[in-house]
């Protein structure tokens, strides 16, 4: 059985944190993460995936509003997972746009679960001194990765059980008004 890494104070495995005040103003700064393979087998184990290479995310920095920044970048992974059918490993690339926009926190109000944005109606999220490459690679791919993912070919089929001398009950039978139905065609079938 696998161990969880050992989380950061904000709770993921990742941090790679830029330094607001080191970005040039009014200036497209190129920024990039590559994970290493100990960062990326946390990250792996973070997410439940069953591996994870080739992880990184690049893009730029530019200036947003008057005192924002805006992250316009590229997340590329190749993940593995089990397949949700017959549970082999299967391995597929994520090669996706991210796009973030961040505001300074002092013009963004938290009222306990909802962040209510001040003189803007898009929702950026805050930053104090720095913004997080780290998180934001971890949240982008969470939110990329197949959710039920499937080997090529693999599909549910239909399985019917019932004991023995007893009919299965199938979901057209279940239907509510199937026995209508049937009922209807009987009459229709004794009239003719």
């Amino acid at each position: 059985m696998a161990m969880m890494p050992e989380l950061t104070e904000g709770g993921l495995p990742l941090t790679h944190d830029v330094q607001v005040g080191a970005l040039e103003p009014g200036a497209a700064n190129p920024v990039s993460l590559s994970l290493t393979d100990g960062e990326a087998q946390d990250v792996a184990v973070f997410l439940g995936l069953g591996a994870l290479s080739g992880a990184a995310l690049t893009g730029t920095l530019m200036p947003f509003e008057t005192d924002g920044w805006r992250l316009e970048g590229k997340l590329t992974a190749t993940v593995g997972q089990t397949c949700v059918v017959t549970l082999t490993q299967v391995e597929s690339r994520i090669d996706a746009p991210v796009e973030r926009r961040f505001l300074p926190a002092h013009r963004i109000v938290s009222t306990g679960d909802i962040d209510v944005l001040l003189n803007d109606e898009e929702e950026p999220e805050p930053f104090t001194e720095t913004i997080g490459l780290g998180r934001i690679f971890v949240e982008s791919l969470a939110l990329l990765i197949d959710p039920w993912p499937r080997a090529e070919g693999a599909e549910f089929g239909n399985r019917i059980f019932a004991p023995d001398g007893v009919e299965p009950l199938t979901d057209e039978a279940a239907r509510p008004f199937s026995g209508l139905a049937a009922l209807k065609a009987k009459l229709t079938r004794n009239e003719e």
